[in-house]
Parts: C-alpha cells; sequence; structure tokens
C-alpha cells in the first residue's frame, strides 16, 4: 500500500475507495513529530511491510484532511499541465505552452527582426521558420492556454473549498486538457 501524501505530519494513504490518514506512529503510540518522521515511517513501511498501513489504527480522513490531499493533488495536476501542455494556433499548427515556451517565444521575438524568419520548434519536435506576426501569435497562444488553465484550476479549487462531503469531492475530476 503507497502512501500518497503527506501534510501536517500525517501520512495519507488509500485503503479501497476511502482515503485514510495515519498520524500516529504504531510502533511508538506517540504522534509523528514531522513531516519528516512521518515520511520516513511512511517509505519505510511501504517497502519493508505494506501490509502494516492497513493494520495500524489509521482514521478515515476528516473532510478537512480529503480537501487538503485533494488540493494537493490538483496543485500537482495543474504543475504538471503548465510545464508540459500544448495548443493549436492557426495557420502554424500545435505548439508546446509553459512559462518556459513563453520565455522561448519571447526571446525569438526579440531576435527574429521585422522582416525576417527564425526557426521554432513545434509541439511534435519539428521545426518551422516563423515571421515575427508569427511568432507573436504564438506568444498569445501560449499566454491564452495559460490563463485558461489558471481558469480551470481556480474552479477546481473552488469546487473543492465548497464541497460538504466526501462524495462532492470524489465527484470533482481534476484534468487538464
Amino acid at each position: 500500500m503507497q502512501y500518497q501524501e503527506i501534510k501536517n505530519a500525517t501520512i495519507y494513504y488509500k485503503d479501497g475507495d476511502e482515503l485514510k490518514a495515519l498520524s500516529v506512529n504504531p510502533q511508538t503510540n506517540q504522534p509523528f513529530s514531522s513531516d519528516d518522521e512521518a515520511w520516513f515511517f511512511a517509505e519505510i513501511t511501504s517497502e519493508l511491510n505494506p501490509i502494516l498501513l492497513s493494520e495500524t489504527s489509521s482514521f478515515k480522513a476528516s473532510i478537512e484532511g480529503c480537501k487538503e490531499h485533494l488540493r494537493g493533488v490538483l496543485a500537482a495536476k495543474f504543475n504538471e499541465a503548465m510545464a508540459k501542455s500544448k495548443t493549436y494556433v492557426d495557420g502554424i499548427g500545435e505548439i508546446d505552452c509553459g512559462v518556459q515556451y513563453l520565455i522561448n517565444v519571447m526571446t525569438l521575438i526579440d531576435l527574429c527582426g521585422k522582416n525576417g524568419t527564425i526557426a521554432f520548434k513545434m509541439y511534435d519536435n519539428t521545426t518551422k521558420n516563423l515571421d515575427l506576426s508569427q511568432l507573436k501569435a504564438v506568444k498569445t497562444a501560449i499566454q491564452t492556454k495559460g490563463v485558461q488553465m489558471y481558469q480551470k484550476k481556480w474552479l477546481l479549487e473552488n469546487a473543492i473549498d465548497s464541497a460538504e462531503d466526501e462524495a462532492s469531492l470524489d465527484a470533482i475530476d481534476i484534468k487538464f486538457e
């Protein structure tokens, strides 16, 4: 059984369909003193004796614990999507999106010049020569995609915060496409 998250000196893990929490070290019967101690216990337990977690005196995570866990999942998926997503630009094709790609295209805009073209790597790793207006269109597309992703993140955060029970949290589908 693999733990999913450690927060506030508590190990969160799935037991079947339930999110469970463990905040007391079953070997010492003392609360974990830090996230590091909980992490160490979870790492050793999951490698040496994965059944130990399900046999401990863990408890079903509270609604606030479930919300915190889902916020962590949301943050991880959002960061992953921001690092490597794509969008389509009319007349150009599919391009990579994210902060690094925005910085790259801004640099190319500065280097391109008014009448020239410059090599630009597409999402599929092919290269196209783009002129200044096309590079500006790429920049706008990356910025627009970023805004859309943040809006989606904020909607999901709202849904998590306003959920009143575990069923409401389970219904939240965290996807960035």
